[in-house]
């Protein structure tokens, strides 16, 4: 194990993330077929609080709802960190870069951005997509 921990860190776009999550809503595979994807979004947020994340989740569980009832939405998990208590992921899959970028623009994701200032420190997101040869590229 040791060499290939040596070894591949600089062949990674993400590095190794050894995170503890739990599920709290959303789909991972809405159809069941496992179809492939063209882009993979990956958001990391950073909560005020333990009772700031809370509210945040509670939000994203109506987006959740809504998101399945997107066209090229293929999955919309929301996952709470188990090893911090102000940390929440959010994995998603769509099924062609305009899909994500629709429902980035929804209302109602937009507003929860907007009512939750107060509950976020921050937001990190990253898209991939894929090169072909079974692994993804960072979209920068």
């Amino acid at each position: 194990m040791a060499p290939f921990l040596k070894a591949t860190p600089s062949t990674m776009a993400t590095g190794f993330d050894l995170t503890h999550y739990t599920e709290v809503c959303g789909f991972l595979d809405k159809s069941g077929h496992a179809a492939e994807c063209a882009v993979i979004h990956d958001t990391k947020i950073l909560c005020a609080s333990l009772e700031a994340r809370n509210t945040v989740l509670k939000r994203l569980a109506l987006i959740a709802n809504e998101a399945t009832k997107e066209e090229g939405t293929f999955s919309f998990w929301v996952l709470k960190n188990l090893d911090h208590d102000d940390q929440v992921r959010i994995f998603e899959r769509y099924e062609s870069w305009e899909a994500l970028e629709v429902h980035q623009k929804a209302p109602s994701l937009v507003n929860l951005w907007l009512v939750s200032k107060g509950e976020v420190k921050s937001l990190e997101q990253r898209a991939y997509a894929p090169n072909l040869k079974g692994w993804l590229n960072r979209y920068v």
